[in-house]
């Protein structure tokens, strides 16, 4: 009988042990899943100020796949090896199987301060680790069992995800002798200032090649803003590689800043995109002065005015042209070869190129001929194979511009008003009205004028040969009205006339006439380019 009952408890101890290795490895499974059951995301990271405490603020997204409610407290998060307790944060309970949002709030303060916020300023991914306790009760054969564990989670956080300073875009570059503008465009995501006393600023480009080094002019950022930011540049290297082509650039800044009430030392790195793609539109010339050099040669003065488009507004103060080269076509043939001398300069005001350009012409055929070709007539000129050498502060940049074309219409067109006339004596003062159109924006000077009249009613007859030899300055592009007062002495004409007058009944004592003028040739000046006309 008493073996039996010890038996019966061995048997039962056995049971009950059974029981509990297997209630023990059901606890201990359990509790190994809980890290599995949990899933952290950040959302964002920002920073922000109460009173004087500058405060992290990481949004997450905490996931629970279990069938049991989780409870995480004691919220430690460490940034890049910085250790901070969560402020304010008792505990979070997550319902089986959903997903909770919860901001985590906490003071960066302390020696290590500087190197959190230079980490959030950079322009880089932050590695953030989460520690905190897990509080879960697992249900096993109808009995809750409370369990606790340290919970860790890993976290990379991209930077698009970190609401810090960023350079949204240029917003222009003004270029003068003495050094070049950068305006940028920089937000500011904190609802804290930003306040830039004094940093310096390195260019370069994305294989490591500088571009320029300057420095920042002092600046307030608003908080939740955006607001322009001014860079002096004034030292360069390899700046050709950005005029003509759209840039990712690599922009280091280093300086002292105050985020809230609390200054530190950065060192921040960004990329931004500059446009310096440019197209030329529309343009006109105009030669303000002439040289002839010998039968092919000529040394011409001339301004050019062309609409320029470019990507990134572009302001240029007389950029020195070192030298440079053309051609020249005229209805598709080769017409001259153009060496732009030193000396000339470019520049750039909304979305206008204006540059004034000395530049040797050699032309293929002789200068007589040449002009002949040019002036007074319509044609298309081309200009071709253009390179111009730009001097950007000791840096020779080497352009090749797209090809030019435009239409031209050189032509003089005259006409004749009737002529007023009055006898005095034995001369008669006639005051001849030629109307001149020419129709480029250029310049004109009339320095002779030659033809024979004709009375131009009924039957022509000749009347007497004009001569005025007196300079006529023209207004460019406008419809000139031109009287010539002549004086006929010449016993013939005058004799005419006064046949005329008996034969046709004119009594009046000023005449109106209308007259012909043939043979018409003009002497003068396009600029200072002699013209014969014909």
């Amino acid at each position: 009988m008493k073996s039996r009952r010890i038996k019966i408890l061995v048997i039962t101890l056995a049971i009950f042990a059974i029981i509990g290795a297997s209630l023990f490895a059901l606890v201990s499974s359990e509790l190994g899943k809980v890290p599995d059951y949990i899933g952290i995301k950040v959302n964002r990271i920002s920073l922000t100020t109460y009173g004087d405490q500058i405060y992290a603020a990481v949004n997450v997204t905490i996931f629970n796949k279990s069938p049991y409610k989780i409870g995480l407290s004691d919220i430690d998060i460490t940034i890049e090896g910085v250790k901070y307790a969560v402020s304010e944060f008792h505990e979070v309970v997550i319902e089986s199987n959903s997903a909770t949002d919860v901001s985590l709030l906490f003071p960066i303060t302390g020696q290590l301060a500087e190197k959190v916020l230079s980490r959030f300023l950079s322009d880089q991914d932050i590695l953030i680790n989460i520690y905190a306790k897990a509080s879960v009760t697992v249900v096993i054969f109808g009995i809750g069992i409370p369990l606790t564990i340290e919970y860790k989670s890993e976290v990379y956080v991209p930077r698009e995800f970190i609401s810090a300073p960023s350079i949204k875009r240029i917003v222009n570059i003004e270029w003068n002798e003495s050094a070049v503008y950068l305006t940028a465009e920089v937000c500011n995501s904190m609802n804290t200032p930003i306040d830039v006393s004094s940093a310096s600023l390195v260019i370069s480009s994305l294989d490591g090649q500088l571009i320029s080094t300057g420095t920042l002019k002092p600046v307030t950022i608003p908080p939740l803003s955006c607001k322009n930011v001014t860079v002096i540049l004034k030292e360069f290297q390899n700046v050709g590689k950005l005029v003509g082509e759209i840039s990712t650039l690599k922009v280091s800044i280093k300086g002292n800043i105050m985020i809230g009430l609390t200054s530190i030392e950065v060192d921040w790195s960004t990329t931004v995109t500059l446009d310096l793609s440019f197209a030329i539109g529309s343009f006109g010339t105009r030669i303000i002065d002439f040289r002839k050099i010998d039968d092919y040669t000529g040394v011409f003065t001339f301004n050019i005015n062309a609409r320029f488009t470019v990507g990134t507004p572009l302001y240029i103060q007389e950029l020195p042209i070192v030298k440079g080269e053309f051609d020249l076509y005229v209805n598709d043939t080769y017409f001259a070869h153009g060496i732009i001398e030193n000396g000339s300069k470019v520049s750039i005001a909304r979305n206008w190129l204006n540059t004034t350009v000395k530049a040797t012409i050699k032309f293929a055929r002789t200068y007589n001929e040449s002009m002949e070709i040019l002036f007074n007539s319509t044609f298309n000129m081309e200009v071709k194979n253009i390179v111009v050498h730009l001097d950007a502060y000791g840096q020779q940049i080497v352009e090749r511009i797209p090809d030019l074309r435009m239409f031209l219409n050189t032509t003089f067109v005259f006409e004749m008003e009737p002529c007023s006339l009055k006898i005095e004596g034995q001369r008669i003062i006639v005051d001849v009205r030629l109307v001149v159109l020419f129709a480029l924006n250029w310049s004109v000077e009339l320095t002779k004028i030659e033809g024979d009249v004709y009375k131009a009613e009924e039957e022509e007859e000749f009347w007497f040969h004009l001569l005025y030899n007196k300079p006529i300055k023209l207004e460019p592009g406008k419809r000139n009205v031109v009287t010539l007062s002549i004086v006929i002495d010449d016993p013939d004409a005058v004799r005419k006339f006064k046949d005329w007058r008996i034969r046709f009944g004119w009594t009046s004592v000023i005449i109106q006439m209308p007259i012909i003028i043939r043979n018409l040739t003009i002497e003068g000046h396009v600029s200072n380019i002699p013209i014969f006309i014909k």
